[in-house]
């Protein structure tokens, strides 16, 4: 037997094990349903959108956070990573954008990645005046009921922390033939962890306690709802 072949042979098995032997993670069967049941009070949020030249997206992703059909106050802080693109200035211009705190983001200091210093600088800007912090890319679109959804589920069982996944927005062949094969490769990667979380709920408004060192991601614009636990970017201690 050949080197080739018995390389072709053992990334046959793997890609065999990860499919059959890895709890069918890849089809996301934990979703976000109605199996929720409201709260008997609800809790103080604020969403913290950590944005860097995304003024392409950034009107459509802050409208849906305005649209959110939340019964208590919701506080929408947009950090402005330095962007060159204008993307505060869209902020300010989208309708009902008295209601958005716009912070002007600072260069990272050694040891930082751009996006986690931004959501430090939104979570500090927060203090402790929510119960539950919102992180969340800027953009994504949101469902108008996803925080209603997110802070049932948190409270309905008593999580620290639930994360969604976005639908990605599949135009051109190439993005087709790719992403899937990039999502479910993610996945294998990070199962042990939980998802590859794009919007996070996390309970308390302490001081921050992530990793520095994390990749900067893209996403496309998205909509609907994958839900499944996961603590793989933050983590903010009860109040």
């Amino acid at each position: 037997m050949t080197v080739a072949l018995a390389l072709s042979f053992l990334g046959l098995a793997i890609w065999i094990y990860l499919l059959l032997f890895r709890g069918l993670f890849w089809l996301m069967l934990e979703r976000d349903g109605g199996d929720a049941v409201a709260p008997k009070s609800w809790p103080l949020v604020a969403a913290i959108v950590p944005a860097r030249d995304e003024a392409e997206t950034i009107a459509r992703s802050l409208e849906s956070l305005l649209r959110q059909d939340y019964p208590e106050r919701l506080r929408i802080i947009l950090v402005d990573d330095q962007s060159s693109d204008g993307t505060a200035d869209i902020a300010r211009r989208v309708t009902g954008g008295e209601r958005i705190e716009i912070l002007a983001g600072t260069a990272p200091p050694a040891g930082w990645t751009g996006k986690l210093w931004a959501l430090k600088q939104g979570i500090d800007h927060v203090g402790r005046d929510a119960d539950y912090l919102w992180l969340t890319d800027a953009d994504i679109v949101h469902a108008q009921d996803n925080l209603k959804h997110l802070v049932m589920r948190a409270r309905g069982n008593d999580l620290a922390l639930v994360s969604l996944m976005a639908k990605l927005n599949c135009e051109s062949f190439a993005e087709r033939f790719l992403i899937p094969a990039f999502v479910f490769s993610l996945r294998c990667s990070t199962h042990s962890l939980g998802s590859i979380a794009v919007a996070i709920l996390c309970r308390g408004s302490g001081r921050m306690h992530a990793g520095k060192n994390a990749t900067r991601s893209k996403k496309r614009a998205a909509s609907n709802r994958y839900a499944t636990r996961s603590s793989t970017i933050a983590h903010s201690p009860a109040v």
